[in-house]
């Protein structure tokens, strides 16, 4: 049985909120440890950007990361030079320079999703299957406020990372979202 709105708490402990969201980032971030330790946050934040826009330009990626123009180039010199990014000129207009992920910076993002999958995975086996549903429905509606002020570019890029699923004991499956910024992760911990 729910209880109605009137007989929820008014006030959320905010220290108790950034203590559970302290636990679900270093959950997710362990993945980071584990399979890109050698690859910077920020270079995993532009590789999920520019994942999520084919053909994206220096200047659309710059604008996605909050970044000027030269140290969006710089970012890119680096993530080129360690074989995760291709800049070719647009096909449509020669002027334009795309960024795309190399196969290796794809097999990178794909092999991080399935370790954070992993590690979530085996947290939510832990817990009783209405309290998996409780946090997803409360995990889903706190991203939909949190994005909600948010410019369009970043609202786009929260809203590009594709559902994972994890089985249920039972058989039965639960989705889970798969974020992309890696800023989370900005010390490299989890």
């Amino acid at each position: 049985m729910e209880p109605n709105s009137d007989q929820l708490p008014r006030q959320i402990s905010i220290p108790a909120l950034d203590e559970a969201a302290r636990a679900l980032v270093t959950t997710w971030c362990r993945a980071h440890g584990k399979i890109a330790g050698n690859v910077p946050p920020s270079q995993l934040q532009a590789l999920y950007a520019i994942e999520a826009q084919a053909d994206i330009s220096m200047g659309e990626l710059a604008a996605r990361l909050g970044a000027t123009s030269s140290a969006t180039s710089r970012l890119c010199d680096r993530m080129i030079a360690s074989g995760l990014l291709l800049r070719t000129g647009h096909p449509d207009d020669g002027r334009l320079v795309v960024l795309t992920p190399t196969a290796e910076g794809r097999q990178l993002l794909n092999e991080l999703r399935r370790q954070r999958h992993r590690d979530l995975e085996a947290v939510l086996r832990r817990m009783p299957h209405e309290v998996r549903a409780q946090l997803l429905a409360a995990l889903s509606a706190f991203a939909e406020h949190a994005t909600a002020g948010e410019p369009p570019a970043a609202a786009q890029l929260a809203a590009a990372a594709e559902p994972a699923v994890v089985a249920e004991p039972a058989g039965g499956s639960r989705p889970v979202a798969d974020a992309g910024p890696a800023a989370l992760c900005q010390d490299g911990t989890g």
